[in-house]
């Protein structure tokens, strides 16, 4: 981040994410899609545009103790369990994840059409620590645009400085290369 003052901003890219054509510099824009009835809210504005994708989820409060001892009912109740629960059969747990992955392969073909220079997410790891995965390996293309996942905090504060709509300006850059060879 380059303005308002200058903070490193440690950000890790997505598996296969391809090179930035040198140094991408802009204000970000956040950017919330539920559903493909989002996307005409955002068409043709994010032609080069560096997208800010969703928002970070609340990070977790530490106060109760992370593990806890089943009461001798509970450990009965459980004992009764004969139901395995969802998905009933593998046919039904693969349709269930063709589902999962429609939305998202909606959302990058929609910012792939838009013509974004860069995608940036939030991380889902709290206290700093970036989990970052391959975009596209999984959705069955290859990523569209560079991709990275910042910190939750991170991410947060610079959404934060836009709300209070004080101009923000990233300067981001990759340079990537590909092995293909086996030798």
């Amino acid at each position: 981040m380059v303005e308002p003052t200058y903070t490193r901003i440690v950000a890790y890219p997505n598996a296969w994410t391809p090179s930035t054509p040198g140094v991408v510099r802009g204000t970000p824009v956040p950017v919330v899609i539920g559903s493909k009835d989002d996307f005409p809210k955002y068409h043709g504005k994010l032609k080069g545009a560096i997208v800010m994708l969703g928002k970070p989820s609340k990070a977790a409060s530490i106060f109760d103790p992370p593990g806890r001892r089943f009461t001798d009912e509970q450990l009965a109740q459980r004992d009764g369990a004969m139901d395995p629960g969802d998905p009933a059969s593998y046919k039904a747990e693969e349709e269930e994840f063709k589902e999962f992955l429609e939305k998202p392969r909606a959302i990058m073909q929609f910012l792939k059409d838009e013509g974004i220079a860069a995608l940036l997410e939030p991380s889902s790891r709290d206290d700093n620590v970036i989990e970052a995965a391959g975009i596209g390996y999984y959705l069955g293309t290859d990523p569209f645009f560079p991709a990275f996942v910042i910190s939750k905090e991170q991410y947060g504060r610079i959404l934060r400085i836009l709300e209070k709509d004080v101009p923000v300006t990233l300067e981001i850059s990759l340079a990537t290369g590909r092995e293909d060879s086996d030798g």
